[in-house]
């Protein structure tokens, strides 16, 4: 089908923030470029939607072609619009985040990637077009997803230490005393479910364990 219309059209995009919590770190999943713009800069994975898809079906696509994974856990963040972001044209992007879980799965670059890596986010290169902005942004929405959705605690293991949540928010800038409110959240809304001990203890006992209760509430 061709399509004709009056006014410029924009070429629409997808881009996806894959994060995951790992060795008391949270880390940023990036691909280093193989063909221009940018070569051999590390970008976040993405790429053209096609005329057929959603930019859902797009980023999941687009992942799974650059990174070999195949998930269902994106869900959309921003959407990355500054007129000059790209040197190809005007470029509107969608921009997807994935929360890993784990056991993680192996990554593998794919054809049109040079290469693949997990990075620090005390110790992120320096990235293509827009990428480093975009990832900020998305920090910040994270932020307001964690006081409003708490989508941030799905990147835990379903058992884990108090402590790593605490570790976790103060990864993304928060201040320690946020983790109790979080924690006593997480409790009221059956998010987390006590192991063992008594809820006092569990708040302010670092070591205590709390088990994940429904993962599938921290996705909507």
């Amino acid at each position: 089908m061709v399509y004709q219309y009056e006014y410029p059209r924009p070429m629409v995009t997808v881009d996806i923030v894959v994060l995951r919590y790992y060795d008391d770190e949270l880390q940023l999943l990036l691909i280093n470029r193989k063909h221009p713009p940018f070569v051999n800069h590390w970008a976040l994975p993405g790429g053209y939607i096609q005329m057929d898809e959603t930019t859902y079906e797009a980023a999941q696509r687009e992942l799974q072609e650059e990174t070999s994974l195949n998930t269902e856990l994106l869900f959309p963040i921003l959407v990355a619009d500054d007129p000059e972001r790209d040197p190809r044209g005007r470029t509107i992007s969608h921009v997807y985040c994935v929360l890993l879980p784990p056991p993680f799965p192996e990554v593998t670059a794919g054809d049109d990637a040079g290469g693949i890596r997990w990075f620090s986010l005390s110790n992120l290169p320096e990235l293509a077009f827009d990428h480093k902005q975009v990832f900020d942004r998305a920090i910040e929405e994270l932020r307001f997803h964690l006081t409003v959705r708490l989508k941030i605690i799905a990147l835990l293991d379903e058992i884990f230490p108090v402590k790593m949540l605490f570790n976790l928010l103060e990864n993304i800038g928060f201040p320690p005393t946020l983790g109790v409110n979080t924690l006593n959240r997480c409790l009221k809304l059956n998010i987390l479910e006590k192991t063992e001990g008594d809820l006092y203890r569990k708040m302010i006992d670092e070591d205590q364990l709390f088990n994940l209760g429904s993962r599938t509430l921290l996705q909507e």
